[in-house]
């Protein structure tokens, strides 16, 4: 089983340089991170440069796509089966004790 790790939004505001840095770290690619965070390629190798400043609100999407693709990436795997469910609906009538 691997070890999860989060990518805090500090991890994403540290430098321009930290971005880059996470984003080779869990081998996403440009285009990957571009997609998620809704900007163009050229932008994001801008952003990574430095000749366009990183918003407070870019920033978090950034932190945000990062965490996700690094677990979409990551061997996880969630496995869910539901073999039986109850659901019992309470008539308003008899919710209050009243006999129908």
């Amino acid at each position: 089983m691997s070890k999860v790790t989060t990518v805090t939004f500090e991890d994403a505001r540290c430098s321009l340089r930290t971005l880059k840095e996470q984003r080779i770290k869990y081998e996403i690619t440009q285009k990957e991170l571009a997609d998620k965070i809704g900007v163009s390629k050229q932008y994001l190798t801008m952003l990574e440069k430095g000749t366009r400043p990183l918003t407070e609100g870019l920033r978090e999407k950034v932190a945000h796509a990062i965490d996700e693709l690094r677990i979409l990436k990551s061997n996880c795997r969630l496995d869910v089966m539901v073999d039986y469910v109850r659901i019992h609906f309470v008539r308003p009538d008899r919710a209050l004790g009243k006999a129908v």
